[in-house]
């Protein structure tokens, strides 16, 4: 399991991944579509 500290700068790095790129990015990974995370894809 992630430490808590991990998790934080993983959430802040997918934020900005999304703010920069216009990806649909989840805290899990891709969006394929509305119900699916894509984790591999990350």
């Amino acid at each position: 399991m992630p430490e808590p500290v991990d998790a934080v700068e993983m959430q802040t790095a997918l934020a900005r991944l999304r703010r920069t790129s216009g990806l649909p990015v989840a805290f899990g990974g891709l969006l394929s579509d509305a119900r699916h995370a894509r984790i591999a894809e990350l």
